[in-house]
């Protein structure tokens, strides 16, 4: 993230988890760029996990294979984005990574299942519906979950007014860019990034952020940072997952929209695989 912005050309919004196969396009005049964070080389956030696909089959699982992010929330359940799945990979072609840099390749966890939102339509990363996973890992990480929140607590922030001014961290290993003149994709080396987006919208279904830099003086996410965790940036919040890393605008550099966890209809889902507030 230090850096900012790929793009698909098949579509106006993307998921931020899909392949920037396209070529780079001129930036329209005047655009800003956008720093989408630094990188977690503290390890202050030790539960957010990158998932890797072995796509070529050689069982190495290496650190450009990953392909979404996720955050612990049980010792064996982790939280991500349905639409990571849409390509329906075997599980036995599936890792989860908790190193903060991918590189150092000293943990490859084996996944047991995985499981989707029920309401989630394969290809719809739609912010009127849930678009939610959990991944089952074969046995127990020695890493503090991140917490889930109670039922509605957006809802109630919102209410009491202390969203209007909110800031969110954004976690993610997700593809970085710059604008030079043109859109340039970067690979973050690989690092577990964070970033801060200041709130733009609440909706039944989905959290809105703002990502542009020059309005807002903040950062954002972009293609591989799907499923990550997004946290409120306040006292008794910072290790809350309020809503997970879902789509926005194709540049990444202006929304991004993200998939509550805290609504009946996600909580329905979760308490089937770990114990809610």
């Amino acid at each position: 993230m230090n850096r900012v912005v790929p793009l698909l050309l098949a579509a106006l919004t993307v998921g931020a988890c899909a392949d920037p196969a396209a070529p780079a396009l001129l930036a329209p005049e005047g655009i800003a760029l956008i720093v989408n964070g630094s990188p977690d080389a503290a390890n202050a956030w030790p539960a957010v996990g990158a998932l890797l696909r072995d796509r070529n089959g050689d069982g190495t699982f290496a650190a450009d294979e990953r392909f979404c992010t996720g955050a612990l929330i049980s010792p064996t359940v982790v939280l991500t984005a349905a639409h990571c799945f849409d390509s329906g990979p075997e599980t036995a072609s599936l890792r989860v990574s908790f190193d903060p840099d991918l590189r150092t390749n000293t943990q490859r966890l084996v996944v047991k299942r995985y499981a989707l939102h029920p309401d989630y339509q394969a290809g719809n990363e739609s912010r009127d519906t849930p678009d939610l996973a959990v991944v089952v890992l074969s046995r127990r990480v020695a890493i503090t979950p991140m917490m889930l929140p109670a039922s509605g607590v957006l809802d109630v922030l919102q209410k009491d007014g202390a969203l209007t001014d909110a800031s969110f961290f954004n976690l993610g290993y997700g593809l970085d860019a710059t604008l030079t003149g043109r859109t340039v994709y970067y690979n973050n080396f690989y690092l577990r990034m964070t970033s801060r987006s200041p709130f733009m919208a609440l909706i039944p279904s989905s959290l809105g952020l703002l990502q542009n830099q020059r309005v807002t003086g903040g950062g954002g996410t972009c293609y591989g940072d799907s499923g990550g965790p997004k946290v409120l940036d306040r006292d008794g919040y910072r290790n809350l997952v309020v809503a997970v890393m879902v789509t926005g605008d194709m540049r990444c550099r202006a929304t991004s929209w993200n998939s509550r966890v805290d609504t009946e209809e996600a909580r329905s889902f979760l308490r089937q695989f770990v114990a809610l507030p």
